[in-house]
C-alpha cells in the first residue's frame, strides 16, 4: 500500500510487517491492529442492495406517515387555497425531488461497489478512486 502523500491528507498510513500505522505529521504514532473478520453469509451485492434499500424504506415510512398526518390533522385548519398549495407541493417532492435524491443515493452506493470488490479480493485501491 502506498503512503498517502502530504498534499493529499496531513495523515500518513504505512504498512509493515502486517502492523498498520497512522502518524499525523509532527505527532505520535498510533498502531492500528488488523482483525480477522468472518465471512458475512450474504454477498457483497445483497449487502449493497440492503444499504441502498433500507434508508429508503425509512424514508417512505416517513413521508406516508408525515402525510397522513398532515391530511387528517393540518388540512382541515387551511383555507381551500392553502389545501391546494399543500396538495401540489406533496405532488412537487413525491414526483419531482424524492427521485432526484433517489438517484443520487443509488449512484452513491454503486459507486462503492468496484473498490469494495477490490478489497474483498484482497487487492489495493487505485489512490483515483
Amino acid at each position: 500500500m502506498k503512503p498517502i502523500t502530504a498534499h493529499s491528507t496531513p495523515w500518513q498510513m504505512q504498512r509493515s510487517a502486517g502492523a498498520n500505522t497512522m502518524t499525523v505529521e509532527g505527532g505520535p504514532r498510533v498502531s492500528m491492529t488488523t482483525h480477522s473478520w468472518p465471512a458475512p453469509s450474504r454477498s457483497l451485492s445483497q449487502t449493497l442492495l440492503l444499504v441502498a434499500v433500507l434508508p429508503l424504506l425509512t424514508q417512505l415510512v416517513g413521508s406516508v406517515f408525515n402525510i397522513w398526518y398532515n391530511s387528517f390533522h393540518v388540512t382541515p385548519f387551511l383555507t381551500a387555497t392553502e389545501e391546494g398549495i399543500f396538495r401540489s407541493a406533496i405532488l412537487v417532492f413525491n414526483l419531482g425531488i424524492y427521485p432526484i435524491g433517489l438517484a443520487v443515493w443509488v449512484a452513491a452506493v454503486a459507486s462503492l461497489y468496484r473498490p469494495l470488490v477490490q478489497l474483498e479480493r484482497g487487492e489495493d485501491l487505485d489512490e483515483r478512486q
